[in-house]
């Protein structure tokens, strides 16, 4: 019904531009806005739930780029850290803190506004942390890599996903494994839960607590989560799904995990995560039944898997300055940008 924010991602936080382009816009009215990324759609959140009627249930997605590269922060966060003397490590610190302050925001609002003892509020991340600096950087150009902010090949980043194996863009848990939180005051006491969940959980579980369903004509990935989250019952997922690629995928069932790797040489890891979930020892040659097993149900949903629908459309929506990044009359000689750029409205 509305959107507000930047769709590519890894643009400036203060400009929001990426690569020549301005990444921002209101309902594909591409904006140029002075402001901190966070806090503009920290404002923004504000403002909606501030201006809601309670006429019918609101969803509100709260999508934050922080605290991914580029690492840049208002001064006022980087101050508060002066403990810490890695300048990338302060700055990620920085700008989680400022995400903090947004989310805190937000709870607040829903609490003025009356709305907070009737408000699910998850909050999770997307993925672990990046250890290798080309995920916490992106491909860019060699004087954007230059800039502060950026990390070089050759620098640490400012993240640890310790005691897990990997990161982003890995199938380890260290890249996939992520903290999630689930408020509900009248609803949820404090508790934690061992039930494995992934993101494709979250609509099937939301839509039945709105008591809505899908369509049987396109069934989910996930499944309703509540009752394990709620009343300690069994997760209803026999095994669930990691990802699955053209040159590799990795699925789970219990506390076995297969990571199946296709391209040449090929390799095989199983592990068990109840005893080591740091996947340090491969036990698929030991265990050669579930390895079969495992194979076999990665085997399965890859048979299922079909094309992104947002690969089909996002040309609709990923546009540079009003412009589509696939539009024909892009000189791509130049980059891809467009050969003129459109004049900016004001917000």
């Amino acid at each position: 019904d509305y959107f507000y924010g930047n769709l590519v991602g890894e643009v400036d936080y203060f400009t929001k531009d990426r690569g020549g382009i301005i990444d921002w816009q209101r309902n594909g009215t591409f904006l140029k806005e002075d402001g901190y990324y966070t806090e503009l759609i920290g404002d923004e959140a504000v403002k909606i739930i501030e201006q809601d009627r309670g006429e019918k249930p609101l969803f509100l997605y709260f999508a934050s780029l922080a605290p991914h590269s580029p690492y840049e922060v208002p001064k006022k966060y980087f101050d508060l850290y002066p403990s810490i003397q890695d300048t990338n490590r302060r700055t990620y610190a920085a700008m989680i803190t400022a995400l903090d302050d947004q989310v805190g925001r937000i709870r607040e609002a829903l609490e003025k506004k009356g709305m907070l003892e009737n408000t699910l509020i998850i909050f999770t991340s997307d993925n672990a942390g990046p250890i290798n600096p080309l995920f916490a950087t992106g491909a860019r150009s060699p004087n954007e890599r230059e800039k502060s902010g950026w990390l070089g090949k050759d620098q640490k980043t400012p993240v640890s996903n310790s005691p897990f194996s990997g990161g982003k863009g890995s199938l380890h848990e260290g890249g996939v494994r992520v903290p999630a939180l689930w408020f509900w005051p009248s609803k949820l006491k404090p508790h934690s839960v061992e039930a494995v969940m992934g993101h494709a959980d979250l609509m099937p579980t939301l839509l039945s607590l709105a008591g809505a369903t899908g369509s049987g004509g396109h069934p989910f990935d996930g499944k309703n989560m509540w009752p394990a989250l709620t009343e300690a019952a069994p997760s209803p997922h026999e095994d669930i799904l990691i990802n699955v690629e053209a040159v590799r995928g990795a699925v789970r069932k219990g506390n076995w995990k297969l990571i199946k790797w296709a391209a040449f040489p090929g390799k095989t890891e199983l592990y068990d995560l109840s005893k080591d979930p740091g996947e340090k020892n491969n036990l698929a040659e030991k265990f050669p039944e579930v390895t079969r097993d495992l194979e076999a149900r990665l085997m399965a949903y890859a048979q299922e898997q079909k094309t992104s629908e947002w690969i089909k459309v996002q040309p609709q929506f990923l546009g540079a300055q009003g412009k589509t990044v696939f539009d024909p009359d892009f000189d791509i000689d130049d980059g891809g940008l467009p050969r003129e750029k459109p004049n900016l409205p004001s917000p």
